[in-house]
């Protein structure tokens, strides 16, 4: 029979004529709609999180990798996944380890997927007295974090805390909260340097220094912009970079201070980043310094991505 062509948003569509078909009849066509996701009906995945010494394990729901198109205004997508500087905070230990008070608030800045602040309500022993934690990200961020604050319930509601999300924008000058957290936790907060003044005046509105610390997993990018935040908050709190070194695990602790990370100027920066050997593609090692993003890309297995990883992230810890 016949073959009627036409065109629907680029697409060339052929609709064969049914027989029987008069000159002048009209033919009707229902085209299937294209399928739009709103932000929050984006495709994830789960993940499993493993915590260390105890059994417990998170599983958390990220953005699915195949569906990084859809953009939300004011959303760089960098709070739907997990990044290693938050893997690597977890796997130090220091969570269920850190200098205060029992039953101290903590604020998790930046919290993304929860991972952090979720580690921590998980990792305590049971107290006595009721724990608040509360975790907090910009307002596209909340759908997500609250699914992960749901599903994880389970591990941390017989330690007596209780885990809340709450929106915060670092720009915002009103007082978001009616008291001050003694702990402040954040993990790759300095991806953009950009925000890092609003970031230094969050922590003074929030912090409350007395008896308290602040837990930075830092992952140095462009080094000489990144340290702005510690010169900025130097005058009022002291920095202590915290030693991951394990029996295991002899390479993953560097040493140098945040003012000479990365200083093209200092002996022992250079000598860091001339002498750490990564291996690539599984073939030979190569100075971290002569590393080509295309290998990092394209050449490296897992293991040696997460290794190099590694080589940038320190964790600091802050006291006034």
């Amino acid at each position: 029979g016949d073959i009627l062509t036409f065109i629907v948003n680029g697409n060339e569509l052929e609709l064969e004529i049914p027989v029987g078909s008069k000159v002048g009849d009209v033919l009707q066509i229902q085209l299937a709609q294209e399928q739009q996701h709103a932000p929050d009906e984006e495709e994830e995945e789960e993940i499993s999180i493993k915590l260390p010494n105890n059994d417990k394990i998170l599983k958390l729901l990220q953005k699915s990798s195949t569906n990084n198109d859809i953009v939300v205004e004011g959303d760089d997508g960098t709070n739907g996944l997990i990044w290693p500087s938050a893997r690597y905070l977890i796997e130090s230990g220091l969570l269920s380890n850190l200098p205060s008070e029992e039953s101290s608030p903590v604020l998790e800045l930046g919290s993304g997927l929860g991972v952090i602040g979720l580690a921590y309500a998980s990792s305590n022993p049971k107290s006595d007295l009721l724990q608040r934690v509360v975790l907090t990200d910009i307002p596209s961020s909340m759908s997500l974090l609250q699914k992960n604050v749901t599903r994880n319930q389970n591990l941390f509601s017989d330690n007596n805390v209780k885990v809340e999300t709450k929106s915060l924008e670092w720009s915002s000058t009103e007082e978001e909260e009616t008291f001050k957290f003694p702990i402040i936790l954040g993990s790759d907060l300095l991806y953009n340097p950009k925000v890092i003044p609003d970031l230094v005046n969050t922590l003074k509105r929030c912090w409350q220094p007395d008896d308290g610390c602040i837990i930075m997993s830092i992952r140095w990018r462009k080094p000489e912009l990144e340290r702005t935040f510690f010169q900025l908050t130097e005058d009022e709190i002291e920095w202590e970079l915290y030693n991951t070194t394990t029996s295991e695990d002899e390479t993953s602790f560097c040493s140098l201070s945040w003012k000479d990370f990365g200083n093209p100027t200092n002996e022992n920066s250079n000598k860091y980043f001339s002498q750490t050997m990564i291996s690539v593609g599984n073939k030979h090692l190569k100075p971290l310094s002569e590393i080509t993003e295309h290998e990092v890309e394209n050449s490296m297995s897992v293991e040696e991505y997460n290794t190099w990883e590694r080589a940038f992230i320190q964790i600091y810890i802050g006291k006034r």
